[in-house]
């Protein structure tokens, strides 16, 4: 019987180049609700535009990073601010 190679699945280079794609990713984690997905999904976009410089750029080379971390609001906050995306609360106001 012939093996089968496999490799490592990882988002990020699915990612990669496809602002709108990326922007589509988060905003499907942001609707699941789901805190670890959401910091996962984040770290994944992150990796796609280049980690090194993001973390940089956020002012967090010396914290550390990834997805078994539970990062502070404040380093999201700057994460995503260095990627160029805002969070704008909204309510659910029904009539």
């Amino acid at each position: 019987m012939a093996k089968v190679k496999t490799t490592i699945f990882d988002v990020a280079e699915y990612l990669k180049d496809d602002e709108e794609l990326m922007d589509l990713y988060l905003e499907e984690a942001f609707k699941s609700r789901e805190t670890n997905f959401i910091l996962a999904c984040i770290d994944d976009v992150a990796r796609a535009k280049g980690m090194a410089g993001i973390t940089e750029e956020a002012g967090l080379k010396n914290e550390t990073t990834g997805t078994n971390v539970s990062p502070s609001f404040a380093t999201i906050l700057k994460v995503l601010d260095s990627l160029g995306i805002t969070l704008t609360p909204s309510s659910k106001v029904t009539t």
